[in-house]
């Protein structure tokens, strides 16, 4: 069956391996079940300690002698807690500017969604004494912890034939692969639709992707998708939950390495209500301004037809991304 295929995947202890490898961390010194929220903790704290102290000293074009030796010890604490993986004379990167702070941080992002789902299969597989008495497969047991409904949407469905339409269309020409469509699920989660009745009202709903690793999908079922995946509290860099109308550049956060890979797309109901639009990275404001409710980075290729399709009330972008004569920092809206 799809579905529980579907959440074999998402559960699979197989993924969560593959994405410390390829996060390029020490597996060996960072097994799935040692991972402990604590020791995440205490990284995202001294992450958020370099960023400080990177802005602090912002102004000068190189750090002095003191300030270089915090940084150095702040990455030699941060290596020590989350072993990476070093190929030969291959060096510990230092922890001084805000682009490999940023890249550090969405390391433990990943590692903290794996926890979720690892400790649900953990508990599941536990031995108990009622395990001979329970007849439920422990896939069954990991799907009524998702406290979600998934359901297969029908190949011969108007639905379907909307959303493939959307996803094969909205496939950027210049991204050098091409997705093709598996299976086509409809989420539900347990209270959303109540969580979102405050916007329901807004004018400028609309349909779009979001791309995660496999290991990351069980923690967002679970909990949904949220600005920072542990909770603590950093300042690393503008936090926010991003969404794309290309499907291409949404499936690039999927990280699937080979065409004979299977990644998951989600395509969420997004209320933007009214958008800050911005063209230039440099402008990303600090906090939103009262008067938005959202930020649109708008990019070089543009959908042609940004409302052509609706369901339920929610717009869905049309047709193949195209060049416009607009002059911004990135190539697709975000």
């Amino acid at each position: 069956m799809p579905v529980q295929q579907l959440v074999a995947l998402i559960f699979s202890k197989k993924e969560m391996e593959r994405t410390i490898i390829r996060l390029k961390l020490d597996f060996a010194k960072i097994p799935i079940y040692s991972i402990d929220r604590d020791t995440l903790t205490a990284a995202y704290k001294i992450l958020n300690d370099v960023h400080e102290l990177i802005q602090a000293n912002c102004s000068t074009s190189k750090f002095d002698g003191p300030t270089q030796a915090l940084l150095l010890d702040l990455t030699n604490r941060f290596y020590s807690k989350i072993h990476h993986c070093f190929n030969g004379l291959e060096k510990p990167r230092i922890l001084d500017n805000l682009e490999i702070v940023k890249e550090k941080n969405e390391i433990l992002d990943n590692l903290f969604e794996i926890i979720l789902a690892r400790d649900v299969l953990k508990e599941k597989l536990r031995p108990s004494e009622t395990a001979k008495e329970d007849k439920t497969s422990p896939i069954d047991n990991c799907y009524t912890t998702l406290s979600t409904n998934l359901e297969i949407i029908d190949s011969e469905s108007p639905d379907h034939a909307r959303i493939l339409q959307y996803f094969m269309d909205s496939q950027s020409p210049i991204h050098n692969f091409c997705l093709k469509m598996g299976h086509m699920f409809r989420v539900v989660r347990r209270d959303e639709r109540e969580r979102f009745l405050p916007f329901q009202n807004f004018n400028n709903r609309r349909l779009l992707w979001h791309g995660s690793r496999t290991s990351n999908i069980a923690g967002i079922l679970m909990h949904g998708l949220k600005a920072s995946p542990s909770g603590a509290e950093n300042s690393t860099w503008n936090r926010g939950i991003y969404f794309a109308d290309v499907s291409t550049k949404s499936a690039w956060y999927c990280r699937v390495a080979s065409s004979s890979e299977v990644g998951i797309l989600l395509l969420c109901e997004v209320a933007l209500g009214n958008m800050n639009e911005i063209t230039r990275n440099t402008t990303f404001p600090e906090k939103l301004p009262e008067e938005y409710n959202s930020i649109k980075v708008i990019g070089k290729y543009q959908s042609p037809d940004v409302t052509g399709l609706m369901i339920d009330g929610v717009q869905i972008p049309l047709g193949t991304p195209q060049k416009m004569k607009q002059d911004a920092d990135m190539e697709h809206n975000e």
